[in-house]
């Protein structure tokens, strides 16, 4: 049973109130009954110092967020339907919101909660970026961005929101307490890994996103210097060793492409993409350079995670290419 705010009586109750004995209120009825004896909620210390911000950014303008009880009604049926996923009925009811109130920060959080649960992340990220830029105090918006970043596999992203969401919201909230159990949990499983805590592993993570960026622009030589970057700051992740043997071949250094596929596949005997790349690159004359032989694949995200053999797709590849018909009963790994 969803809890109703204590002072209006209608809406759903999301904060706890230091006013109403830890009571739940609604974000529109704490807006307006907070004053300075709630100098210790920290809802009360992060509006003020946002509206502190917002009117020095703003040269002396005031901010006012838009609250709409109606509208925020009419987002929790849909949210409940997302949950339930009927997301047809849902898809009609958000369409109509979305038609009259794009800009209001429920419409766009729910939005992306449907983006979310479809698994249409990108689309989810774009939806929960615009209702933290309408609404910046948005911890529900801040979680769940960093629930779809983790989804991603995007460290630095996720643990960026979900700090956020800790930071917005008050210290008894479930959302406070479900974004810190799930940092806890993300740097355990870090730690256990690659042997390094969060901060040093998201170092290492920026240092792979920059290679990775040089590569899509076939700056090789650059890309090599930001993986060995990255290796130095955590030398325990294969992706490391595996983009930085692509560069080398695209350069034509193969035994230097050999030798980190060699330590990506030491790090990690099963790690399927290095082992089609390495049987690629050994084919290779001395000296020649790999040309368009390997495309970019999101490895991780489109095979182990959905348990998926990236070797039985490069088999069945090659004979759709040939035009041989692969049987129905295949055995998928």
């Amino acid at each position: 049973m969803k809890r109703k705010c204590i002072v209006c009586e209608q809406s759903k109750g999301k904060r706890s109130c230091m006013q109403y004995d830890k009571a739940m209120v609604c974000p529109k009825c704490c807006a307006q009954i907070r004053n300075p004896s709630c100098d210790t909620c920290s809802y009360y210390k992060i509006a003020e110092k946002y509206a502190e911000d917002k009117l020095r950014k703003s040269g002396g303008k005031s901010f006012i967020i838009e609250m709409n009880e109606e509208v925020d009604n009419a987002v929790d049926k849909i949210l409940a339907l997302i949950e339930r996923k009927k997301f047809k009925k849902a898809e009609k009811r958000l369409a109509e919101l979305y038609s009259k109130y794009p800009n209001y920060h429920m419409v766009q959080y729910a939005m992306g909660a449907l983006f979310a649960f479809k698994g249409q992340n990108d689309q989810a990220i774009s939806h929960l970026k615009k209702a933290v830029d309408i609404y910046p105090n948005f911890a529900e918006a801040y979680y769940n961005l960093g629930v779809v970043y983790k989804k991603n596999l995007d460290v630095p992203n996720m643990v960026k929101y979900l700090e956020k969401a800790v930071d917005m919201s008050d210290a008894d909230s479930d959302i406070h307490r479900q974004a810190k159990i799930l940092l806890n949990s993300v740097e355990d499983i870090i730690r256990e890994q690659s042997g390094t805590n969060l901060e040093t592993y998201i170092r290492a993570q920026e240092q792979f996103k920059l290679g990775v960026e040089f590569m899509e622009r076939n700056e090789w030589k650059k890309a090599i210097h930001a993986f060995s970057a990255s290796a130095r700051i955590v030398n325990t992740m294969p992706p490391v060793y595996g983009n930085m043997a692509i560069c080398h071949a695209h350069l034509g250094n193969k035994s230097e492409a050999l030798a980190a596929l060699d330590r990506a596949l030491e790090l990690e005997p099963q790690y399927e993409l290095a082992i089609v790349n390495r049987k690629i690159i050994q084919s290779l004359p001395e000296g020649e350079k790999l040309g368009d032989k390997i495309k970019m694949v999101e490895y991780y995200k489109e095979f182990p995670m959905k348990n998926r053999s990236y070797i039985q797709y490069v088999i069945e590849e090659g004979l759709r290419k040939l035009n041989f018909k692969i049987p129905n009963d295949v055995q998928r790994v």
